[in-house]
């Protein structure tokens, strides 16, 4: 490889650190509280998805990192990851966001919307790469 190369890889990967210890620190400093719905599936769900999609996303990174040619990879593994942070965006408004439910969930389902045309618009990238 030649140098202009390596330093392009070596900016993705300091660009993966720095999103992965970005969300780290995000997810560190959320509060806890469980005043409100005691008795639901959706946490347990939503925290299972989010941790697999950003463990997809960091093994689909390591892969890049191997195999440096698959340049298709990148957008991919950012589909995963954001996908995970969105899920955990959306406990974060579930648990913490003072208001009526509906409201709540109307602000959940727009979240999802938007992590949905995320992920349409980073596997079209994925799709052209490749």
């Amino acid at each position: 490889m030649n140098t202009t190369q390596i330093n392009i890889h070596r900016k993705n990967l300091t660009f993966f650190l720095l999103l992965s210890l970005t969300t780290s620190i995000f997810l560190w400093y959320i509060p806890f509280s469980n005043q409100r719905y005691s008795l639901s599936f959706y946490p347990v769900i939503a925290t299972f998805a989010g941790v697999l999609h950003i463990q997809t996303g960091c093994f689909m990174t390591m892969n890049y990192m191997s195999y440096r040619r698959k340049k298709y990879l990148l957008p991919l593994a950012c589909a995963f990851y954001f996908s995970g942070v969105f899920l955990f965006l959306a406990l974060y408004i579930y648990f913490y966001k003072n208001g009526l439910p509906g409201v709540i969930y109307n602000d959940i389902a727009v979240l999802y919307f938007m992590r949905n045309m995320l992920i349409t618009g980073l596997f079209f990238a994925t799709y052209y790469l490749y």
